[in-house]
């Protein structure tokens, strides 16, 4: 695939990103990496490539002094930031 399909099929694909999170296997892994991003992130500056959404940037928000997130898909950006999340 080159970049062109890669972006067209994320920015399909983020309006139903989220419907398999936030439970059941999902959850568990995006709990499993809050696990260990936490305490890595306390009151720093966090960068998170590939932030889709903005799922784990928004709970690495509230705990790091900065937290910014990029991703290639226009799509998943919108999401993020009407989270009120800072990407690009």
């Amino acid at each position: 695939m080159n970049d062109q399909k890669h972006k067209a099929y994320y920015d399909d694909f983020s309006t139903a990103y989220e419907r398999p999170r936030g439970e059941g296997y999902h959850r568990m892994i995006d709990d499993l990496e809050m696990d260990v991003m936490l305490p890595l992130c306390g009151g720093k500056r966090v960068l998170e490539v590939g932030c889709g959404t903005g799922l784990i940037l928004s709970r690495i928000a509230t705990h790091a002094s900065e937290a910014v997130g990029v991703d290639f898909s226009k799509g998943m950006l919108r999401t993020a930031q009407e989270r009120g999340l800072s990407v690009v």
